[in-house]
């Protein structure tokens, strides 16, 4: 059960450039007796398809912007029975008067006189209407999915920070290679951790390099939180290194080391506030 109203951001962009243009053909062909060859030599078909393609768009668009304004009041794991009667209600309302207004405008009015036959009316009910409420489910359930997919991904990303802001241990140092002999390499003398290809490395404020034969994983899990952070994949700061952090239009932050690293650090957008909090102490 969700302890706040969870809010999603809904990462769709690669499925909205894919889903629209194939919803709209579905939606221009089914129902469609003649055959498709027949179809491509008919300079009408291209409007057809592309008025179909602008409407399952605006319908995608619609539908998206009430989904978030419902995520602000209803959570699908707490109020699920209420939220979907409430969804569904306004969503296939809308639909069906949006599907009938646009083939009652196109049809009966721009394509009056383009056309070999009259066109009927009802035959939005029979083919257009059914076609447009399956679509808006499909839509409906892209974005279910999608939210308990954020929702998971967000509660383990959670409970790995409430583990790892638990004390681990209270060590001071870390072996690391000088050679082929091993030396203790005070926490205190560490600016950052970072990987470079399979191998973990450590660099001191001196701007030396050393290998350790640990990886980010178990230095996470034993290094103290208030000291260390876990910027991304490849790096473990010291509170101690962070010169300055900017602010990138993404929304991820850009974070400049002393000593400095050879390539851009950046906090994704997810643990950005976090990683402020940490820096706030």
């Amino acid at each position: 059960m969700e302890t706040q109203l969870f809010k999603p951001v809904y990462h769709d962009r690669l499925l909205r450039l894919i889903s629209i243009p194939l919803l709209g053909f579905m939606y221009r062909h089914i129902g469609e007796p003649s055959p498709l060859i027949h179809l491509l030599r008919d300079p009408i078909y291209y409007i057809d398809l592309f008025i179909a393609i602008l409407s399952v768009w605006g319908i995608w668009e619609l539908s998206k912007f009430i989904i978030r304004q419902l995520d602000r009041q209803y959570g699908w794991l707490s109020n699920f029975f209420q939220r979907l009667i409430i969804q569904v209600i306004i969503l296939y309302g809308i639909d069906i008067l949006i599907t009938i207004f646009i083939t009652f405008i196109y049809n009966d009015i721009v394509m009056k006189n383009r056309r070999d036959e009259m066109y009927d009316i009802a035959f939005s009910f029979v083919i257009d209407v059914p076609v447009a409420l399956l679509m808006l489910t499909i839509i409906q359930l892209f974005y279910y999915a999608l939210y308990l997919h954020e929702y998971y991904q967000h509660q383990l990303s959670a409970s790995t920070s409430n583990i790892a802001s638990a004390e681990p241990t209270t060590r001071k140092n870390v072996l690391a290679y000088f050679g082929k002999s091993l030396l203790p390499v005070s926490l205190e003398e560490i600016a950052y951790f970072h990987k470079v290809g399979e191998v973990t490395l450590v660099r001191v404020f001196e701007n030396q390099d050393y290998r350790i034969d640990q990886t980010l994983e178990q230095l996470q899990a034993s290094l103290p939180n208030r000291n260390f952070y876990r910027l991304n994949r490849q790096m473990i700061v010291s509170l101690q290194a962070v010169k300055e952090v900017k602010s990138h239009d993404s929304g991820k932050l850009l974070v400049i080391l002393n000593p400095g690293y050879e390539a851009f650090v950046t906090v994704s957008r997810k643990k950005a506030s976090e990683f402020k909090n940490w820096l706030n102490g």
